[in-house]
C-alpha cells in the first residue's frame, strides 16, 4: 500500500481553475433555447457562492438531512459551511455554470451557478471533530454518517489505497434537472481524478437518482445500506418513510494520464463466452433484457452475484461496445458447455 501525503496537494501542472467538460442540454427552453453548460474548477473568488449553492440547495435535498431537518439546524449549517470551506481549499471540487448566461455578457454579472459537485480527499483513519453543542439529533445523524457507515464497506482496504477522492455533495438546480447535466458533472470528476493523479474515487450515494447516475458513467456497487434498517443507540429507526430505499456506497478505480489498462469485466464467464458470434449477435441486436442479465450473472461462477452490474443499461452497452469494437479469439472446447448455457438464458 502506498503512503499517503500528509496533506493532498494539487498538481502544479494542473492549473486551477480548468475547464473540464463543454456540454448541452438535452431539452429546449420553452423559448426553444439549446441551454450550455460549462463545468470546471470552483474559481477562488466563487467559492463563498457555492457554499451558499451547496448549504441552500444540496442540504434540503440529501435525503438523510431532509428526512431529519436538518437543513433547520443553525449548528449543524454552519459547521457543515466550514467542513465544506475546507474542502474548498483543496482545489477539487466542481461547479457548473449556465454557458453564455448574463455574466459571459455583462463582466460585471457572474455567471450562475446550476450545479456542483463538492469533493475532497479522504484519509485513512482521517477524524472529523465536531462541535460540541450539536443537538441530539444531529448527533444520531452524525453516528450514523461517521460510525456506521464506514463499517459496512472499508473502500481503502478494498482498492489498496490510504487516500482517495470522495464525494461530499452533488446537486442540480431543479429546473435544470432532466438536461444530463449531473452526468456530465460525474464524467468531469473523473477527468479531474486522472488529471491530478488520485487513482480511485468512492462516494456514498444517498439518491436513487444519484446512484442511477453514478452506475451510468461506470461507479460499481460495493455495499448497500437499507435505511430502515438502521437503528440508533436507542433501538428507533432513524430514517422512515423514505423516498429512497438505501444508501449505496460506490467507487471507480480510474485511469491514470500516462497509463492503460485492458478492458475489465465483473462477470468473466460472460465475457468469454461473447468470444462466440451468436450472443454478440444477441446483445449488438438487444435481444435481452434485465432479468436475463440477472440470471445469467446468478449462473455462472460470476465473483459477486449480488452486483448484478451487468444489469445495468451501462454494462450492457459497454459489451455492446465490446463485441463491436474488440478483437475477439476462438474459444476452446470446454467452453462449448457454457456457451450453450448462456446463449440459453439470454435469448428470449
Amino acid at each position: 500500500m502506498e503512503e499517503s501525503p500528509k496533506y493532498w496537494e494539487r498538481p502544479a501542472s494542473t492549473p486551477v481553475p480548468t475547464v473540464w467538460r463543454r456540454c448541452e442540454g438535452r431539452r429546449q427552453t420553452p423559448e426553444g433555447k439549446t441551454l450550455r453548460f460549462r463545468i470546471q474548477d470552483v474559481p477562488e473568488d466563487r467559492h463563498e457562492d457555492l457554499l451558499d449553492f451547496m448549504i441552500k440547495y444540496f442540504t434540503p435535498d440529501e435525503p438523510t438531512m431532509k428526512k431529519l431537518k436538518l437543513y433547520e439546524d443553525a449548528g449543524i449549517l454552519e459547521f457543515l459551511r466550514g467542513l465544506y470551506g475546507e474542502f474548498l481549499t483543496q482545489n477539487l471540487s466542481l461547479v457548473a455554470f449556465l454557458e453564455e448566461d448574463e455574466g459571459e455578457l455583462n463582466k460585471n454579472v457572474r455567471p450562475r451557478i446550476v450545479g456542483a459537485n463538492l469533493l475532497a480527499v479522504a484519509y485513512k483513519n482521517e477524524k472529523f471533530e465536531l462541535p460540541k453543542n450539536l443537538s441530539e439529533t444531529v448527533k444520531k445523524a452524525t453516528r450514523f454518517w461517521l460510525d456506521y457507515i464506514p463499517k459496512k464497506f472499508d473502500s481503502f482496504e478494498h482498492y489498496g489505497v490510504d487516500h482517495y477522492l470522495s464525494g461530499y455533495g452533488l446537486c442540480v438546480l431543479r429546473e435544470f434537472r432532466g438536461q444530463g447535466l449531473g452526468l456530465e458533472i460525474l464524467k468531469a470528476r473523473f477527468d479531474l481524478a486522472k488529471a491530478v493523479g488520485l487513482e480511485v474515487t468512492v462516494t456514498s450515494f444517498t439518491n436513487i437518482s444519484s446512484q442511477i447516475l453514478a452506475a451510468r458513467v461506470g461507479f460499481e456497487e460495493h455495499a448497500e445500506i437499507v435505511y430502515e434498517e438502521y437503528k440508533d443507540d436507542d433501538g428507533v429507526v432513524l430514517f422512515t418513510d423514505m423516498e429512497t430505499r438505501s444508501l449505496k456506497i460506490m467507487g471507480k478505480r480510474v485511469v491514470l494520464q500516462g497509463h492503460s489498462v485492458p478492458p475489465k469485466c465483473h462477470a468473466a464467464p460472460i465475457i468469454n463466452a461473447l468470444y462466440r458470434a451468436e450472443v454478440s449477435a444477441l446483445l449488438v441486436a438487444g435481444r435481452t433484457n434485465q432479468s436475463h442479465l440477472t440470471a445469467a450473472c446468478h449462473n455462472t461462477t460470476c465473483p459477486d452475484p449480488r452486483k448484478e452490474m451487468l444489469a445495468t443499461t451501462h454494462h450492457l452497452r459497454g459489451l455492446e461496445s465490446l463485441v463491436k469494437h474488440a478483437q475477439f479469439t476462438s474459444p476452446s472446447v470446454a467452453d462449448h458447455g457454457r456457451l450453450k448455457m448462456i446463449v440459453s438464458i439470454l435469448e428470449y
